[in-house]
């Protein structure tokens, strides 16, 4: 895994883009995770492709309090 956060001139060492990257190994298990609702806590240790999908944006506290009616 590689990480950098600075693109810079070799000959000046003047920094011409700050980014954040990361690079993975085509054997990291993380490797091609999607970008899009991915929960920020996990970790190498604690994934598993495809479950990792919005499961964990809304906490049940924050639902709707509102009761739900029953339809006629």
């Amino acid at each position: 895994q590689y990480r950098f956060q600075d693109i810079v001139d070799l000959d000046t060492n003047e920094v011409l883009w700050s980014i954040e990257h990361e690079v993975r190994s085509a054997r990291h298990p993380m490797y091609l995770r999607p970008l899009v609702n991915r929960n920020p806590a996990t970790t190498n240790q604690n994934y598993a492709n495809g479950y990792d999908a919005a499961l964990w944006a809304m906490d049940p506290a924050e639902y709707d309090p509102r009761d739900m009616r029953p339809r006629n």
